[in-house]
């Protein structure tokens, strides 16, 4: 029987092969088409919660009188709080400081030596924040810095306005489709492109006790403004026949 000589060509095939600069791949696929639209949703709310901005400051002549007077009216400022219906804990002093006056050192102007509180009352009944605000500036050594006037929840209101965003770009993705004969299918890509939240000054909110105003929205009093939550989010969906 013959012997059939095959090595010479399967070592040539594959020099072959080898020496041809191709290869084989799969189909290409195709990208799916997509719709990308923006979804934006705003919330006005009535404020609720009330963040004061208090500091006590006394200058004097030795530093013993200075913290004698901003314990004293620290002291005044805790029971118009509690006479407001808010708790111990709903004031948080920030910063104390018992020191040479900056003033007096640099410019030599005032007393020599200054005690100083700086803290934060937080109030939820906003109806009795124009009395609490009066009561308080009337106090001496004690000045409000700002009022930031906000609500309750804020991270729960926000996810819910989000929600909103999220399905006023689906309303919009599917009205563009079905504009051109198409329609949406699943999301593709989701994101948030920003959270902004818009308060009113305390200006439009207080209209203080020598003018008559209760804080209440009433007759004769400021109005308590707005907060706006607005959040605007991206979604891209599927683009369908």
């Amino acid at each position: 029987m013959s012997r059939i000589r095959s090595f010479p060509f399967v070592i040539g095939l594959a020099a072959l092969l080898s020496s041809c600069n191709c290869h084989i791949s799969a189909p290409a696929q195709s990208a799916a088409r997509t719709v990308t639209v923006s979804g934006t949703a705003d919330r006005n709310i009535l404020p609720n919660k009330a963040e004061i901005m208090v500091k006590i400051v006394a200058n004097d002549d030795r530093l013993a009188p200075a913290k004698a007077r901003t314990d004293a009216a620290l002291a005044k400022v805790k029971q118009a709080v509690a006479d407001a219906g808010a708790k111990p804990e709903d004031i948080r002093i920030g910063t104390q400081q018992f020191m040479e006056n900056p003033e007096y050192r640099y410019e030599k102007k005032g007393k020599p030596f200054q005690a100083r509180v700086d803290m934060t009352v937080e109030l939820l009944d906003l109806s009795r924040y124009e009395a609490l605000a009066t009561t308080l500036v009337a106090i001496p050594d004690v000045q409000i810095g700002n009022t930031q006037f906000t609500i309750r929840d804020e991270i729960a209101t926000r996810s819910e306005v989000r929600k909103e965003a999220l399905k006023a770009a689906q309303a919009k993705a599917r009205e563009m489709a079905e504009s051109l004969g198409c329609k949406i299918g699943k999301p593709l890509q989701i994101q948030e492109n920003g959270v902004s939240e818009w308060r009113g000054p305390a200006a439009n909110f207080v209209g203080f006790a020598a003018a008559g105003g209760g804080g209440d929205g009433g007759p004769g009093t400021g109005s308590g403004g707005m907060v706006t939550v607005q959040v605007v989010v991206g979604v891209s969906f599927e683009l369908l026949d």
